[in-house]
């Protein structure tokens, strides 16, 4: 018996491990934003939901870089890149805040259960926001006319 190893063309290895960076990306993040919002509660006294607002703020940066010189290496420039990441995230913070709503209010589930049913919205939304828009490589064709 033979077998075989075929390997996938490069743009879907490209994009695998695009995917890839993505999610290690998406979980230093999230475990930035877990350590932030955990001291400045439990060692600041901040309320939880003010201590949760502002390490998501500080998170912003870090997840920017992140995406930016490792998941998409991306060489748009940050002027062009910025506003539209800050775009893309708040709106998946908006619809993340819609699933929760409506997991919880409709469906009735607990909030912690809700918060893992926006998870996988709002990473696609991310993921392809971030690919084809954010930090989509732009090239201009020099004018030769």
């Amino acid at each position: 018996m033979i077998i075989r190893h075929v390997r996938a063309p490069v743009a879907e290895q490209t994009r695998f491990k695009r995917i890839l960076r993505f999610c290690v990306a998406g979980l230093g993040t999230a475990a930035f934003y877990m350590t932030g919002a955990g001291v400045l509660a439990g060692f600041f006294g901040l309320a939880p939901a003010l201590a949760g607002a502002v390490a998501f703020v500080l998170a912003l940066p870090v997840n920017y870089g992140l995406h930016k010189l490792w998941s998409f290496q991306s060489r748009r420039l940050h002027r062009e890149a910025v506003p539209r990441f800050v775009l893309v995230v708040a709106l998946g913070l908006s619809m993340n805040s819609i699933v929760i709503w409506f997991a919880v209010e409709t469906l009735h589930l607990h909030y912690l259960l809700a918060q893992f049913a926006g998870l996988p919205v709002v990473a696609v939304w991310n993921y392809l926001a971030f690919e084809n828009w954010v930090f989509r490589e732009v090239h201009v064709l020099a004018n030769r006319g």
